[in-house]
């Protein structure tokens, strides 16, 4: 299977750590009232997985990131900050989740799928979590990357400067990750990235047995609905 993330993991969390600590506070709010067992689908480097850990303490929590890159960032943050996750790796919807789920974290995943792969997702989470527990899912459908190139990430750590351009392609886009010394570039990597746009009538759709709830540009809350056989 196609792995992008491993070639693009190393720029991961230099280039996306100011995103995420913009961004946690609103996704972080959309799992409040969540117990039990949390999952982070599709986890990457952990970013969102810390998160949950800091935000529920005592809750246990499984993240799942099929790419051995991220995966091995993922396990490196959990070993490092002594927070207690397990780490699985596997695909949606085919991983086992967890018998009984009391909320989940579905970041920058869906477009990854196929519609069938996003309803059997759906129909497995709808099977395993109580009335009323959440899922916070990032769509990606408004701010995703524009239908021309951009620089979408600029950061300097040390005296490296990285940037991340986007470049639009038929099947989602190709990001450039360029790394920079005193305005030379160094290295430059080009990962293709498929992406399928999927907006917020797509998601309410798709998602049966949960009522969907948009909380920001891209972030919506599902929450489990009654009258689905769980």
């Amino acid at each position: 299977m196609m792995d992008p993330y491993s070639a693009s993991a190393e720029f991961y969390d230099v280039t996306s750590r100011e995103l995420w600590a913009r961004k946690r506070p609103l996704i972080m709010s959309g799992l409040r009232g969540a117990t039990g067992t949390l999952v982070d689908i599709g986890a990457g480097t952990g970013l969102g997985t810390l998160a949950l850990a800091e935000t529920f303490p005592s809750a246990p929590i499984v993240a799942i990131e099929p790419s051995v890159g991220m995966r091995i960032a993922l396990a490196t943050r959990v070993a490092m900050t002594g927070i207690e996750v397990s780490v699985v790796d596997g695909c949606v919807p085919g991983v086992e989740l967890p018998p009984r789920i009391g909320g989940a974290l579905c970041c920058g995943v869906l477009g990854h799928l196929s519609a069938s792969e996003r309803v059997s997702l759906w129909t497995v989470l709808a099977a395993r979590m109580d009335v009323g527990a959440p899922v916070v899912v990032e769509l990606m459908d408004e701010t995703a990357p524009p239908a021309f190139t951009l620089r979408i990430a600029h950061t300097r750590v040390g005296a490296m400067e990285y940037e991340v351009w986007s470049t639009p392609s038929d099947h989602g886009w190709t990001l450039r990750y360029r790394v920079l010394s005193a305005g030379r570039c160094l290295r430059e990597l080009d990962v293709p990235m498929r992406w399928d746009r999927i907006d917020a009538s797509v998601l309410a759709a798709e998602a049966v047995g949960f009522r969907c709830r948009r909380i920001a540009p891209d972030v919506h809350v599902l929450t489990r609905s009654a009258g689905v056989p769980g």
